[in-house]
């Protein structure tokens, strides 16, 4: 009877639960134990990982480094892009100011020349109007002073190059200023533009005998046949002198005393055919004065 009783059973199931509650302990412990050494080898790498204060400047050094590196290109572009713009704004006003000189120095060239022929005209209308006075002829001077009134037009309106350019080659125009030497020399100051028209028509400036005048007999030092002078200013001297014998002759009073004119034209030089009207399509006087009357 006494072998049913399961008291020793019950000490084996006791005995049993204690193992696997201690297994359980064992358990929990060593994976307490392998949280704390993960913890503390974590712990350790981040020490070895700490920075210290040099390698912290390092890091932020390395860092800003970068961050201007990579701001170069753009800072690059916006400067280049500023370069250009303002390069571009420099050109145009540069070009702008360049072209505001150009005209202005036109301008003041246009407007010197412009006072430069009024002062010429009237100087010469001047001394033709003093000289006309002293003989009394008071209706040469009313004349004279239209034609100061003409030149003064056609000077301060830009005619009167753009017209003599039309009316005189550049040869002739080349001769002006000994032309008028000689002509103030001689007393035929009011007569240089019609002198002009002689050597356009006789010559066109070109040769050595651009006023026609190795026939006249103020030629002493050359052979007077057609064109045997070779000295252009002697040409000049022979010419002025021989064409103011003609006007004398044909009793000219004025510049403007054109069927006068036309007669001491004739006597210049009787061998060409209308050489009057040949001359004086050159002569800035008749032209107008026929212009005004047709």
């Amino acid at each position: 009877m006494s072998r049913e009783i399961k008291t020793r059973e019950n000490y084996k199931d006791i005995k049993v639960l204690d193992k696997s509650i201690h297994g359980m302990k064992r358990m929990r412990q060593a994976s307490m134990r392998a949280k704390e050494s993960n913890l503390q080898e974590q712990m350790q790498e981040q020490q070895r990982h700490a920075q210290t204060p040099v390698s912290y400047a390092e890091e932020k050094v390395a860092y800003g480094t970068e961050r201007v590196i990579k701001e170069i290109p753009h800072q690059t572009r916006n400067a280049y892009q500023t370069a250009k713009a303002s390069a571009k704004k420099t050109e145009q006003a540069m070009r702008k100011a360049k072209q505001t000189i150009k005209n202005t120095e036109k301008a003041t060239k246009e407007t010197s020349k412009a006072i430069v022929n009024v002062v010429k005209a009237t100087f010469t209308a001047t001394k033709s109007l003093i000289s006309m006075i002293i003989a009394g002829g008071w209706v040469a001077v009313f004349i004279l002073l239209i034609i100061v009134l003409f030149g003064a037009w056609f000077a301060i309106a830009g005619g009167d190059e753009s017209e003599q350019a039309e009316l005189f080659s550049s040869e002739v125009l080349s001769y002006e200023p000994l032309i008028q030497q000689y002509a103030d020399q001689y007393g035929m100051s009011e007569y240089v533009e019609l002198i002009k028209a002689v050597m356009m028509q006789e010559s066109g400036g070109l040769g050595t005998d651009p006023m026609g005048s190795s026939e006249c007999e103020y030629n002493v030092r050359y052979p007077r046949a057609p064109n045997e002078i070779l000295e252009p200013e002697y040409s000049i001297y022979c010419g002025i002198l021989e064409l103011k014998d003609c006007l004398i002759e044909a009793e000219v009073e004025n510049p403007i005393d054109i069927e006068n004119i036309r007669l001491a034209l004739q006597k210049y030089n009787s061998e060409v055919e209308e050489y009057d009207s040949l001359v004086l399509q050159h002569y800035i006087f008749a032209k107008h004065l026929i212009e005004s009357h047709i």
